[in-house]
């Protein structure tokens, strides 16, 4: 059941449009009411969304959805209020699961209930134990020695791919190119903000809270924290703000995903500190194979060594160029996966759609797909998150 808070009767004419599960609350008295009051008796009625507004004062509904937060913690509170950056920055800390518009649009209502709703089941089909030390799932760190050996496009199908298999908001992706990654384009994204917002955050404390903020959401269902979008602002991000980052991101989802810039800088190798398997991306000529032998000699030597490794050789070609057995001669690992030149690949780069969202049969997208399952966790990897389904 969905409960609106709200004066305005008028409203009722939206809440029949949504379903015979979704009611209006108001009591006259409620203003000066104890929140912890209004929270307990709402919460008998055992909602699993509330919505707190329209016409609920600001201030108000904040002690409100702190109050839902104490009264019962597996009920998801969406506060309607004005979209102004301060309110959705308090609503969220105040424990709101989204914000929405006062004239938020039919669609666009029922999406955000939809999510809240999904949310609440979640939460509450968990076994939440206090203090829980459950190891933390999959972060899959993508490196490659040289730029346009293909990791943003392995980055960005994995995570497309992976959040098909896994469902939504089980996958987060990290564009931790910080001077020039483009997963924004190559997936479509217009955010609103990004890793230098974070970093920035991160001064006064990071928090999941904030973070979820910062998070731009892919059709896929995979949320993704893009890489700052001015030399300037990549200029203050620093390994400490990638720890801060990475800390609360590997909470949040199950699956996570680094897309790092080439080589090995300081933030990849505080990426690689939060590991569990490391995937090499080189394309099949001479330089590549010989920076990336450095660079797996170098990972041997920062000590690494409990991550799996993986390599994808990427536009493997019919005929010609260097053998796969000589590639993994000349780097000392075996070829996980090989993924052929294909075309579609950089039409759909181009366009900013993966190609792996069109379910097409292009031989890439095959090998792509090969990715994915090979990364996809076992029963015990899956946990449950506030942003994620139990499996």
């Amino acid at each position: 059941m969905i409960v609106f808070l709200s004066p305005f009767a008028s409203f009722d004419e939206r809440l029949e449009a949504l379903g015979s599960t979704t009611t209006r609350a108001w009591e006259e008295s409620w203003p000066e009411t104890p929140p912890d009051t209004i929270a307990a008796e709402v919460a008998s009625k055992d909602p699993l969304v509330v919505v707190v507004g329209p016409g609920v004062e600001e201030n108000m509904g904040l002690t409100w959805v702190e109050a839902f937060g104490r009264v019962r913690q597996d009920m998801s509170v969406v506060m309607v209020g004005d979209m102004k950056t301060e309110l959705v920055v308090a609503a969220m800390r105040a424990g709101a699961t989204d914000v929405v518009a006062p004239n938020v649009s039919h669609q666009e209502l029922v999406a955000t209930l939809d999510r809240a709703r999904d949310a609440a089941t979640r939460m509450r089909e968990s076994t939440i134990v206090s203090g829980d030390a459950s190891p933390r799932g999959k972060v899959i760190v993508v490196l490659s020695p040289k730029g346009g050996a293909g990791k943003t496009t392995i980055s960005s199908n994995l995570a497309v791919g992976l959040a098909e298999e896994l469902g939504p908001g089980e996958v987060g992706l990290l564009d931790l190119d910080v001077q020039f990654g483009d997963l924004s384009h190559v997936m479509s994204l217009m955010p609103e903000h990004n890793l230098g917002d974070a970093a920035l955050a991160s001064r006064q404390g990071l928090d999941p809270t904030t973070l979820k903020i910062f998070l731009t959401h892919h059709r896929s269902g995979a949320f993704v924290l893009p890489a700052p979008d001015s030399l300037v602002q990549a200029e203050d991000v620093n390994a400490d703000h990638v720890k801060a980052v990475l800390d609360i991101m590997t909470d949040l989802f199950p699956v996570v995903i680094v897309d790092t810039a080439a080589g090995i800088g300081e933030h990849a190798l505080m990426a690689l500190e939060f590991a569990t398997d490391v995937l090499f991306v080189a394309s099949p000529d001479t330089p590549t194979i010989r920076a990336l032998r450095r660079e797996v000699e170098a990972f041997e030597l920062i000590g690494l060594v409990q991550a799996q490794r993986h390599m994808a050789v990427n536009r493997v070609e019919g005929r010609g160029g260097i053998g796969i057995g000589e590639i993994e001669t000349t780097i000392g690992l075996p070829v996980s996966f090989q993924i052929p030149r294909s075309r579609g690949v950089v039409v759909s780069t181009d366009e900013g759609v993966p190609i792996l969202e069109d379910g097409g049969r292009d031989p890439a997208a095959k090998a792509l797909r090969e990715v994915v399952s090979a990364f996809v966790p076992g029963p015990s990897g899956i946990r449950s998150t506030r942003f994620g389904r139990k499996k």
